[in-house]
């Protein structure tokens, strides 16, 4: 596995198109929330907040179904989006307000998700002592994915 890093994030908004399914079943509502989320990028793009490099990141936002930012249970809560300081223009789309969190960034592919994930909670939490503090995040930028743990809300 890949080595970790840590990485703040103030709490911010993120625009974009959101569902809510079981969780055992992500692979069948997910989806078809990024075919909606990259019919629309053109709009949301002129939304987003590039981050220091320029680049727009893109988020695989997930929460409980009461939006409290806890993992999922039996059901979830997902967005596929970008940060936006612009929330109020996103007509015809959804807007979170993501908390912050101090998160470990975990590298990690469509590929290597799964293991990536349960390597992360299962060893790397266990020796550095760390209690996951809310829902695990995907955050994306160019070609690029890690998987954000946060253990603590700012």
């Amino acid at each position: 596995m890949g080595g970790y890093e840590m990485f703040v994030k103030e709490a911010f908004f993120l625009v974009g198109c959101d569902g809510q399914g079981p969780a055992d079943d992500a692979g069948a509502w997910i989806p078809p929330l990024w075919d909606e989320f990259n019919a629309g990028y053109d709009k949301l793009e002129k939304l987003a907040l590039p981050d220091a490099r320029g680049k727009i990141p893109v988020w695989g936002a997930m929460t409980d179904p009461a939006q409290e930012f806890q993992p999922w249970g039996e059901e979830g809560r997902y967005m596929a989006g970008v940060e936006s300081e612009r929330y109020m223009d996103a007509i015809g789309f959804a807007v979170w307000r993501i908390p912050g969190f101090v998160y470990v960034r975990v590298p990690a592919t469509l590929a290597t998700y799964a293991d990536v994930y349960r390597h992360t909670l299962g060893l790397t939490f266990a020796e550095r002592g760390w209690t996951l503090a809310g829902a695990v995040q995907e955050y994306y930028v160019k070609d690029r994915m890690w998987l954000l743990f946060p253990i603590q809300r700012l």
